[in-house]
């Protein structure tokens, strides 16, 4: 009889330690970072991710491309002639106009802005994002220009299929540009005056040309070489910097691109600039954002310690511990269970139950179901549950273990549940 009492309590108290293991898996489930860096990170991301082409592809909308080609013909707004009467003007031979909207044309202007601090602190890019500087551009100043590479043609008179302009790629002087035009001689499909409203847009064999080196272009076979009709005719000129729109600074882009109110806001005391990241302003801003970013990621990992039994332990140790834990308390349990269906053959255990009551050997339903819950299946789903909140901050090796030992742990938990059940069935009824 006494064997029967001392394994029942022995079960209860392995019952106990692991509800103390359940409760300290369950303050790590729900437990917050430290710090909370979360709001603070996203604005970081923000920042890091912006696409300076983006900005100014945006700024180029404000930017008149007609406006930066030769103006000869302004008053009649023909700018198709307006490029021919330059070039006729320039070069040692004729040239015409062709059929419909002639010649097409791609424009690049060229920006002046501040870039940004790519490798700053976090203040001087709060700083850069408020900046309310006009953005300026580079004004081509046709009056000053040059060729610098052309082709010899004798009659008929080509015609302009193309005219690109651009930053020039000698770099000699600041905002100085590159132009080509692309001649031929025969018509171009779909240059008949017979469309309506916008034409349609043309690709032509000088379209991959654009971005092709001059002496990759007159070095053939080295580069694409022309065709027996085809010419070019490129030069450079200067330019004269412009002030652009006053909308087209940084923050206005932001504002135009919706990322303005992920990255500011405005409450009682006034609009607020990275407010997750002024909540950690004296520690973050003067450093690097690449090095915030890994300075906040490392620190949104940490998880918290806890106590346990009244001695901390570190959170990191328990997020393995806790499944290991429930295996092994439950290994025991199982261990004092199967003990006691052994003597129950020749002993009553009513007696025994009766002076050390646990409610795993409780015969009414509530006992049972709660029973099955605090044994089986809380301690599993909170395991789990750690596992998954958890396992980016843990190793590969931790995480295996922890998972192999939480579905172990389990099949141990049914088998202290079916023993029991099978104890509390040969039970005297009262």
């Amino acid at each position: 009889m006494t064997n029967g009492k001392e394994l029942i309590e022995s079960a209860r108290n392995w019952h106990k330690l692991s509800l103390i293991v359940a409760a300290t898996a369950l303050v790590l489930l729900f437990a917050p970072a430290k710090v909370d860096y979360r709001k603070a990170l996203n604005e970081a991301y923000l920042i890091r991710d912006l696409k300076i082409s983006d900005y100014e592809r945006f700024v180029r909308g404000f930017i008149g491309t007609n406006s930066l080609l030769p103006s000869t013909y302004a008053a009649w707004g023909l700018w198709e002639r307006d490029i021919t009467s330059f070039l006729d003007s320039k070069l040692d031979f004729k040239v015409q106009d062709g059929e419909g909207m002639n010649p097409d044309w791609k424009i690049v202007p060229i920006l002046s802005y501040d870039a940004p601090p790519t490798n700053g602190a976090i203040q001087d890019w709060q700083s850069w994002i408020t900046s309310s500087k006009t953005v300026s551009y580079f004004h081509p100043d046709w009056g000053t220009a040059r060729l610098s590479v052309s082709r010899d043609h004798a009659s008929p008179p080509p015609v302009v299929r193309h005219f690109w302009l651009g930053p020039s790629g000698w770099r000699r002087f600041p905002g100085e540009y590159t132009f080509r035009a692309y001649l031929d001689l025969n018509p171009a499909e779909g240059d008949s005056a017979k469309y309506v409203g916008v034409p349609p847009k043309r690709i032509g064999w000088w379209t991959p040309l654009d971005d092709v080196e001059s002496r990759d272009l007159w070095s053939p076979p080295r580069g694409r070489g022309l065709g027996e009709n085809q010419f070019i005719v490129e030069g450079d000129l200067g330019s004269q910097l412009r002030e652009a729109c006053s909308k087209c600074n940084i923050r206005d882009w932001l504002k135009q691109s919706g990322l303005w109110s992920q990255l500011s806001l405005t409450g009682s005391t006034g609009e607020i600039v990275l407010p997750g990241i002024r909540e950690h302003w004296s520690e973050l801003r003067e450093k690097p954002l690449q090095d915030a970013i890994t300075l906040m990621e490392q620190k949104q990992k940490e998880i918290q310690d806890v106590s346990l039994l009244g001695l901390p332990v570190p959170g990191q140790l328990c997020v393995v511990a806790v499944p290991l834990a429930f295996l092994v308390i439950n290994l025991f349990l199982l261990l004092d269970l199967r003990f006691l269906r052994r003597i129950q053959k020749g002993q009553d255990l009513g007696d025994a139950v009766a002076s050390s009551p646990w409610m795993g050997l409780y015969t009414d339903g509530a006992a049972r179901w709660t029973a099955v819950l605090s044994i089986a299946v809380a301690p599993t789903a909170l395991a789990l549950g750690l596992l998954v909140k958890y396992y980016p901050r843990v190793g590969t090796i931790a995480l295996i273990i922890g998972v192999v030992s939480s579905l172990a742990a389990f099949v141990v938990q049914i088998q202290v549940v079916r023993t029991a059940s099978t104890i509390r069935r040969k039970l005297p009824t009262a």
